[in-house]
Parts: structure tokens; sequence; C-alpha cells
């Protein structure tokens, strides 16, 4: 079974669960911020996050921008249902499977969950977040990192596999996107150096130009 139907089934429920007592995560602070000084002087910002969960990034963003229009997708049908802020529009559905309309969003957020993607949907993962960005928007990817290409076992589910690598390359290569900012830290806060090399995230923000 693909990784895609597990998180469909239960694991994206087990993953809410299991996450439903964690405190602010520190890396919404700075995304938040990052985006709102590449929106700076926009009047209309639209905003998907893929990989939502229960939008707790999205209503940051909401408590700040009011004017900001706000979506999310997340396989946990009990994450989608626990939000209650009729100005955030959650979907339940996975990456490879955009519900947008072409060239809708400035910003498309990869939240943390491109290291559960099956392999093969990788390039339909980046061909739907490309349709639904539009020109001149910009992709945002904070991730667990490793330079080359790494698999390992998921500690929750004995069916599921963690991808680690840089999921920048996954566009670069393309000539429409080049990265305008990179930064490396902790999973639990950019800012701070991790204690074990498994922990190493990265956050890549890359310019889509045409």
């Amino acid at each position: 079974m693909s990784q895609k139907k597990i998180f469909l089934i239960d694991e994206g429920d087990s993953y809410y669960k299991r996450n439903l007592l964690l405190h602010e995560n520190k890396n919404h602070n700075f995304i938040c911020q990052k985006i709102l000084e590449l929106s700076k002087n926009k009047k209309k910002i639209n905003i998907l996050e893929i990989g939502c969960g229960r939008g707790d990034l999205l209503k940051k963003f909401y408590n700040l921008e009011k004017s900001f229009k706000l979506f999310g997708i997340d396989p946990s049908k009990q994450a989608i249902k626990s939000n209650k802020n009729k100005y955030i529009k959650l979907k339940r559905g996975t990456a490879d499977s955009l519900p947008f309309n072409d060239k809708n969003f400035d910003f498309v957020i990869f939240g943390f969950c491109l290291y559960l993607v099956d392999k093969d949907l990788l390039f339909k993962v980046v061909s739907e977040a490309d349709r639904v960005l539009k020109f001149s928007g910009n992709i945002l990817i904070y991730d667990f990192y490793s330079k080359n290409s790494s698999v390992s076992k998921y500690s929750h589910n004995k069916s599921v596999k963690t991808h680690k690598m840089n999921f920048s390359k996954l566009f670069i290569n393309h000539p429409f996107y080049k990265i305008i900012y990179k930064k490396f830290g902790d999973h639990t806060d950019i800012n701070k150096k991790p204690k074990v090399p498994r922990n190493l995230i990265s956050m890549f923000i890359l310019k889509k130009n045409v």
C-alpha cells in the first residue's frame, strides 16, 4: 500500500492525535516573518499550506494579517474538522492532487510533509505546486534536510519510510525557479543548531520567475 493511502486511511489522524498537545512551533513565527517581508506592499495575498494539520500556522497568519486569504490541505480528517475559523479554508487531500485552480496562490508552503511523500509521487507534487502557484509567486519548504538522499524507517508506522534530502532541488533544476533564501537549524527551532544530526531541517524560499 502506498504511503499516501496509509495517511489517508489512518496515519494522518494518528499524526494529528500525537501532536495535539505540542507547544507553539517556534518555526511558525519565523515563517510568518519571512512571508510578511516578501508580501510587503501587496494588497491581496493567497497562501496555501500543504500538510497544514489543524491549521496552526495559518491561524498565526490570520492573527497577524486579516487581509490574507488562507487555505490548507492535509490527509487527516480529524485535523480538518478541528478548524473552527471560517476565514481559514482547510480541505482533506494530498499534495499530488491539489483541489485548487491554476495560478491561484502567491505562496505555497510545504509544512514538514515532503519527507513522508511516496518517492514516485514527488514529481507529481512539484507539478501540482507549480500549477497552483502564480507567476512571480514563492514556494517555501521547511522539512528534514540531508545533503544526500537517505531513507529511514518511520518510527510510528512500520509500513512507512521517511525520505530526507535537499527538497529544493526538486524545483531549482527548472529554469523558472531560483532560491532567494535558505536557512538550516533544529526541527523545533530553526534559529538553533541541532543537538543531533538527524534533527537538521532546512528552510528554502524559491521564487518563480517566468
